[in-house]
């Protein structure tokens, strides 16, 4: 397996990843090759892709943020999903280990993410990678 940047090229799978594995289909792909660039083009961001074979398998989207409440800078994680068919293979935590080393090598002093309700699953993996379930998430739509 390979974790590298997220290139152009691989917005048709991270797309259909945000679909299928995260159930976001509200979005089309040409807004996820946008923001994909936006976020390539910004230092504070990064988007990262497992390979296998020559076959995207998983992301990972991150952007580094300061708090006036906590000391230092953190990572927050945006977005983590891996394909069906690959899950339980190792793949996850190895995206979320890659995050980690980011993290230290810049001496950030926290990683935070959210993961929605609906997906014990993904708790019980956040669980058994070291996250602790601290707080809810709040959202208000804006539009």
């Amino acid at each position: 397996m390979i974790i590298r940047e997220c290139e152009a090229s691989d917005v048709k799978c991270v797309f259909e990843l945000i679909q299928h594995e995260l159930g976001y289909s509200e979005i089309t792909e040409n807004e996820v090759a946008e923001r994909l660039e936006r976020m390539n083009a910004l230092d504070d961001y990064s988007v990262l892709v497992s390979e296998i074979d020559g076959k995207i398998c998983g992301f990972i989207s991150m952007v580094r943020e300061i708090s006036l409440e906590i000391n230092g800078e953190l990572l927050r994680i945006l977005g983590l999903a891996v394909k069906a068919e690959y899950q339980r293979k190792g793949i996850g935590a190895a995206l979320l280990k890659k995050a980690e080393e980011i993290a230290a090598e810049r001496k950030m002093t926290l990683i935070t993410l959210s993961s929605n309700f609906k997906r014990p699953e993904a708790h019980k993996f956040y669980e058994s990678q070291g996250y602790l379930k601290t707080s809810y998430t709040f959202k208000k739509f804006m539009r």
